[in-house]
């Protein structure tokens, strides 16, 4: 998994906010003193790290993040500044076959997705044998938690708290917004899931991860769309039944509905999705089993039953009677709004009912990065 992902053509000169052809990265990111990308090592000092000589290789190894199937995701640090860099490395046994050719290939079209929007400062190949390399993307350093694992480790609270449901809600409100801009600046995401959804503590924002599948709105009727279906327990319906897909927002809407149900305990273990075998999937039609699970995040039947509808119209089998995403925010965010309020002015009937009820877990299974 790591890092959204955008098409741009790699110029040589090192890629900064500035030299990225796109007004909504300008806007976003420029003399921004908040950046929220909070860079710990800022442009002059990367130029400084780069004239090293290959930091990603050289640099003071201090910790392992994340290991995936394809990559191992490390930290590194530069012991003149003391700020930390991540790398996200590949290797690739056999770099001059065919399959090896493909992989190098994939890889450096997911680093300059990245570069394009600042969200990695660069790529680096290296030999690690006779007849192997590996190619580093050079990330900025921040820390957090994937959505996956918030969710792993709500599920495991008996009884949480309304502070802990409310930053469920937060989250789930903060991901519609990053997903908005990410429609608005024209891409679309095609792979939205739990584990490609981060949660950026430090600098307290949702941040939109794994690039691979990204895809510009303008070329869509120009790549098929099993070259760009995601996840199977998320995908759209369509990526089924059309060629190409029509209508890239209706498809990450969906995901981002099924995440939804993710988050809210809805997701039933093993069943079918799309005819496929999978191991967890909604019932869509389960209204019943859908309140019950909602039961003990401090809301009245009304608002759970406000929730079910909303993923319900989000995962809708027809792409066009979806909802979009500013009306389902319009629909979710009321509900954190007054679970805000409860907290300012505590209710002693919030211990009664719903309250007293545990929330029912599910084990989603291992993270697929």
């Amino acid at each position: 998994m790591f890092f959204l992902s955008f098409f741009f053509k790699k110029n040589e000169s090192v890629k900064t906010v500035s030299s990225v052809n796109s007004s909504w990265v300008r806007t976003r990111y420029q003399n921004n003193s908040n950046n929220p990308i909070s860079f710990m090592a800022n442009e002059v000092e990367y130029r400084k790290l780069k004239a090293k000589g290959g930091f990603a290789v050289k640099g003071d190894e201090d910790t392992v993040y994340k290991k995936g199937t394809t990559s191992v995701l490390k930290r590194y640090l530069d012991s003149s500044t003391g700020n930390a860099i991540l790398a996200k490395s590949f290797k690739i046994k056999k770099p001059k076959s065919s399959q090896g050719k493909k992989e190098i290939a994939r890889i450096k079209d997911e680093a300059e997705k990245m570069m394009a929007l600042n969200l990695a400062y660069d790529y680096l190949e290296r030999k690690t044998g006779k007849s192997s390399k590996a190619i580093d993307i050079i990330l900025p350093y921040f820390e957090g938690e994937d959505l996956f694992d918030f969710i792993d480790h709500f599920q495991d609270i008996e009884k949480p708290t309304l502070v802990q449901v409310i930053e469920l809600f937060r989250h789930a409100v903060d991901t519609m917004d990053e997903l908005q801009l990410l429609h608005d600046s024209g891409w679309i995401h095609f792979d939205v899931k739990p584990e490609n959804i981060y949660i950026d503590k430090k600098n307290h924002r949702i941040r939109l991860i794994d690039p691979e599948k990204a895809l510009r709105k303008e070329y869509l009727n120009q790549i098929k769309a099993t070259e760009i279906a995601g996840t199977i327990e998320y995908i759209a319906p369509e990526f089924f039944t059309q060629r190409y897909i029509k209508n890239g927002e209706a498809a990450d809407i969906y995901s981002f509905g099924m995440v939804l149900a993710a988050m809210f305990g809805l997701m039933q273990a093993k069943g079918t999705h799309h005819g496929c075998k999978v191991d967890f999937h909604f019932d869509r039609e389960n209204e019943k089993y859908a309140l019950a699970q909602l039961k003990g995040f401090y809301l009245t039947r009304d608002q759970r039953k406000s929730i079910y509808s909303l993923i319900y119209d989000m995962t809708a089998t027809n792409p066009e009677e979806r909802i979009s995403l500013k009306e389902a925010k319009i629909r979710l965010e009321p509900l954190l709004v007054a679970l805000q309020a409860k907290l300012e002015k505590p209710n002693p009937d919030d211990a009664k009912n719903d309250n007293a009820e545990s929330v029912p877990t599910l084990t989603l299974g291992k993270p697929r990065f």
